[in-house]
C-alpha cells in the first residue's frame, strides 16, 4: 500500500496492521512541525523513499529501509510546449507567513 506526503499532516491509522507491504514517500521533511510528524509515521511503514537527501539519515537512523527518490520528471512526456506567454512570473509552493516569511516579502515585492 502506497502512501504519498502531503501538505498537512494527517496519517492512515492501521496500516502497520494490514498484514501486506507498505511505502510512504516523505516530501518536505526539513520543515520541523513535518520532521517531527514524519518520525512518528514512518514507524508504520515498511520502505522509505525521501525526497530531501541529507534528511534520510532521520530515518536510516531509525533502522529503516529507505531509498533517495528526488522530485523529477520525464523529459519525454513533461516537454515544452509552444505556448503564448501570458504571465511573467509564476510560483508554485507555499506562501505560509510563518514558515516562509521571507518568499512572503519576495513575491509580494515580484
Amino acid at each position: 500500500m502506497p502512501r504519498v506526503d502531503g501538505p498537512g499532516m494527517r496519517h492512515f491509522r492501521g496500516i502497520d496492521s494490514c498484514g501486506i507491504p507498505s511505502a510512504y514517500w516523505v516530501i518536505d521533511c526539513h520543515e520541523s512541525p513535518k520532521h517531527l510528524f514524519h518520525q512518528q509515521v514512518c514507524k508504520a511503514f515498511d520502505v522509505l523513499y525521501v525526497v530531501q537527501k541529507e534528511d534520510m539519515r532521520y530515518f536510516e537512523d531509525k533502522g529503516k529501509q529507505c531509498f533517495w527518490v528526488t522530485v523529477a520528471c520525464d523529459p519525454e512526456i513533461h516537454c515544452r510546449y509552444p505556448l503564448e506567454q501570458k504571465i511573467d512570473i509564476a510560483f508554485v509552493g507555499s506562501t505560509k507567513r510563518s514558515f516562509y516569511p521571507e518568499r512572503v516579502r519576495l513575491l509580494e515585492r515580484l
